[in-house]
């Protein structure tokens, strides 16, 4: 009987162990295609930090970015620079584009849409320690 036992709780124990390997992908699935069209915005410390907005008006995906410069010992914004995004493309729940800079260079940007209301945006050459943005879409 206590071999028994113990033989359920070690069964138990590798069902549960199974079940949370599996548990995360299936969770990352069941999201499914999110829907990137509306305005994403990404804060820093409460302070705006970049705001994107995307829209298919012509029947393509398209839209505009707009970099908050903030001042590093006030954390308020001094300047904004927005820019037309440059060969959007959305490949399942992930966009990548690119941005011409005022000095004429070229960044590349990757955003992977997470949830119907959070993305994360990343600049793919702007070197090993460019910061990781979370952005929340807004809704009504």
């Amino acid at each position: 009987m206590r071999r028994a036992a113990v033989y359920l709780a070690a069964l138990l124990l590798i069902i549960a162990g199974v079940l949370l390997l599996m548990g995360p992908p299936l969770r990352a699935q069941s999201v499914g295609k999110v829907d990137p069209l509306g305005i994403w915005r990404g804060t820093l410390e409460g302070v705006p930090s970049v705001t994107l907005t995307l829209a298919d008006d012509t029947g393509s995906l398209d839209g505009t970015i707009v970099f908050y410069g903030l001042d590093g010992e006030t954390h308020k914004v001094v300047a904004m620079e927005p820019h037309t995004l440059i060969h959007p493309t959305l490949d399942g729940n992930a966009l990548t584009f690119q941005v011409k800079r005022l000095d004429a260079t070229l960044i590349t940007v990757k955003v992977v849409f997470i949830t119907p209301t959070k993305a994360e945006l990343h600049c793919l050459n702007c070197g090993d320690d460019a910061p990781l943005a979370e952005l929340t879409k807004e809704t009504l």
